[in-house]
This record gives C-alpha cells, structure tokens and sequence, in this order.
C-alpha cells in the first residue's frame, strides 16, 4: 500500500513540473519576487529617477530545479534620483507614464536570492485612465 502511494505523489509531483501555475499576488514568494525585479530595473534603466512598483497584476510559478515567477507588474516613476537613499519611500510622479512590465525572476532551489531571466515594459494608458477615472 505504501508504494502505491509512494508511485501516486511522485508521479503528481513529475505531472505538476515544468507547467505555469497561477499564484497569488500576495505569496510573500512573489512579493519577493517583484522585489527583485523592481531592483533590476531601477540598475538596469536608463532613467536617471527611481521607478516604483504600484501593483503585482498577476503571478504565476513554474517548478524546474528551482521556480520561476512570471510576473505581470505595474510601475511608475518617481521624482527621487535613483542615487537617493531615501529613493524607495519616494511617491510615484503625478506626471508619471505608467509601465506595464513582464519579468521572469528564477530563485533556484534552497536559496532566497531570485535572478531576473527576462522582462519586458510598455507604456500602460489603459492603466492611466482607469487611475483618473
């Protein structure tokens, strides 16, 4: 009996890696997760202000030796240079242009420490006129 069971997890575990997974947006994993990603921005950006994150939009996880987190994130600029210390409790531009952002943030297995493996940002306006409504 117990290698039947045994056989049944294993061979859910094996069914549930690799596919995507929806999360929520709350799982202080992801919150993490678009932690990471906002940094990445901010070191990666051209843009001489700090960038804030205003919203995870939606999340999902992939299980491989480690997990990714897909993450749909909504951002805006800030007036704070991003060499400002204080930069992260500065409030986003009332000027700013909203960004909708994909990231990828892979944290490998045992660790607590996530690498951004892909992102992407456009300009929201559909998100900006929905703030001004």
């Amino acid at each position: 009996m117990k290698v039947i069971i045994a056989f049944c997890l294993i061979g859910f575990v094996a069914a549930q890696s690799g596919g995507w997974s929806p999360v929520s947006v709350n799982n202080p994993e992801v919150v993490k997760a678009a932690s990471t990603a906002i940094n990445y921005h901010n070191q990666n950006s051209d843009n001489p202000n700090y960038k804030k994150l205003v919203s995870i939009k939606s999340a999902e996880s992939q299980v491989v030796s480690g997990t990714n987190y897909a993450l749909k994130l909504n951002i805006l600029e800030t007036e704070c240079p991003k060499d400002d210390v204080n930069s992260i409790k500065c409030s986003p531009s009332s000027k700013s242009i909203p960004e909708e952002c994909d990231y990828v943030v892979y944290v490998p297995l045992n660790s607590n420490k996530g690498e951004v493996t892909s992102n992407s940002c456009s300009s929201n306006h559909s998100y900006e006129s929905s703030q001004s409504q």
